[in-house]
């Protein structure tokens, strides 16, 4: 991964972490995801930040606001699982 993406990546991090201290909620987190991923230069990564932010729409439109946190909270690990791999090509 080059500089630029693992700085980014860094960024998408900073932004999760806003999220699961409740610094922000899911609206403002999938701005700050979308906004992130179109920057992203490698095309993997690209991708991995690009399906985080649909797991993020969607837990906003599961009808059960717990639900919906319980599901984005798993998504995160999901992705944080892939990056630590995706980290180690």
């Amino acid at each position: 991964m080059n500089d630029h993406s693992k700085r980014l990546i860094d960024r998408v991090f900073h932004a999760l972490g806003r999220y699961e201290d409740g610094t922000v909620v899911e609206d403002e987190l999938l701005r700050d995801i979308e906004g992130i991923c179109s920057a992203i230069e490698e095309e993997g990564v690209q991708n991995l930040v690009s399906k985080l932010a649909l797991k993020i729409d969607e837990s906003r439109h599961l009808y059960d606001v717990e639900e919906g946190k319980t599901f984005l909270s798993l998504e995160i690990g999901k992705f944080k699982k892939a990056m630590q791999i995706e980290g180690n090509r």
